[in-house]
């Protein structure tokens, strides 16, 4: 893989604050969940800076998860450690269930993204994609916000290999805002992340469809164990499941790196121009925001010239151990940062 074409600064978290200095407080917008490191990022920002706030966004689990106590426990648990660290520098947002409207999502994050100041870090870590994605959309779109920074805590470990770490999920459906069909194209790139599990997407695969579709699959690499084995099962259920004419192409892409995944996306989406591009972000946070951005480069760039859809297949339910505990190195949490857009500069275009 080649030098990324721009420069987009990413890094540990302090090592990137320390870079951008300003007397400016900084919003964070995370999420609050039952996993341990929801909060790594808040801590470690405001842990900085005592003029800097932080919103998190409360999601009510689905009334029929099959874990539904559990959950509540420990988003519980979860406020209460939020409010005794971080003290009235951080707001619970509106509770929020996890399958809101479209619109309720849309309203949701557009009430966030207005309630930020100019400089803000928007805490992807443990926020369902269903959500971050239009929350990205959003900040990238206020023109009041200068400077935006996404950031991704890593987990000490995710759940053992054979637990579902999801479950009842919904058909394919579009993410808020990201349906487009405008463009009547005959042939498709589809790109899908490869994750741990593929929920029903592999009856979205397995549809027939007018269209000649040029499936590839990212494979992130390296994957934190067990989740390498998870990774090739997934290809295998996508590859069983396939029933276009061409052979799904496997491409390796790193797992923390979101500019570098970003220009292979670019790379194989023709630099970005082909004219239908379908997504699906079952793979790592990172990856996820990389054809995040993709899409909204390639509206806000090219408007009605290309199709992007951007869907995902929502589950109900997700493990209370999804994850467990904050990835630590040298003593400190292990919370990646990646700049996207430095003083009214946007880094991630296809231009």
């Amino acid at each position: 893989m080649g030098p990324s074409q721009h420069l987009r600064p990413l890094g540990p978290i302090h090592w990137i604050l320390d870079k951008l200095p300003g007397a400016k407080p900084w919003s964070v917008v995370g999420s609050l969940s039952p996993e341990d490191r929801c909060l790594a990022a808040a801590q470690e920002v405001l842990g900085r800076d005592s003029d800097s706030t932080c919103t998190l966004l409360k999601l009510a689990p689905h009334s029929r998860a099959r874990n539904l106590d559990e959950v509540r426990s420990r988003l519980a648990e979860n406020e209460k450690q939020a409010r005794d660290e971080l003290s009235d520098r951080v707001t619970i947002h509106r509770e929020c269930p996890l399958h809101s409207s479209d619109h309720e999502v849309i309203e949701a994050v557009q009430e966030l993204a207005d309630q930020c100041e100019g400089r803000v870090i928007v805490d992807i870590s443990t926020m369902p994609k269903r959500w971050f994605f239009p929350l990205v959309r959003e900040l990238v779109e206020a023109a009041h916000i200068k400077t935006l920074i996404a950031a991704n805590t890593k987990p000490a470990r995710y759940a053992k290999h054979g637990t579902q770490l999801a479950t009842d999920a919904d058909s394919w459906e579009p993410l808020p805002g990201y349906l487009h069909s405008d463009v009547d194209a005959d042939e498709t790139t589809a790109i899908i992340g490869v994750g741990y599990h593929t929920l029903n997407l592999h009856e979205f695969i397995g549809e027939s469809t007018t269209r000649k579709i040029d499936l590839k699959l990212f494979l992130p690499f390296p994957s934190l164990h067990p989740g390498f084995r998870q990774n090739w099962e997934f290809v295998r259920d996508i590859t069983a499941a396939w029933k276009g004419p061409l052979r799904p192409e496997i491409v390796r892409v790193p797992t923390d790196d979101v500019s570098l995944v970003f220009d292979r996306l670019k790379q194989q989406s023709q630099e970005g121009r082909t004219r239908s591009l379908v997504l699906a972000p079952f793979g790592p946070k990172p990856m996820s925001l990389a054809m995040c951005l993709l899409g909204i480069a390639r509206e806000r760039e090219y408007d009605d010239n290309v199709e992007t859809e951007i869907g995902y297949t929502q589950p109900k339910a997700y493990a209370a151990d999804y994850s467990v505990g904050v990835g630590m190195r040298d003593s400190t949490p292990i919370v990646n940062a990646y700049c996207i857009r430095l003083n009214g500069r946007d880094l991630y275009s296809v231009t």
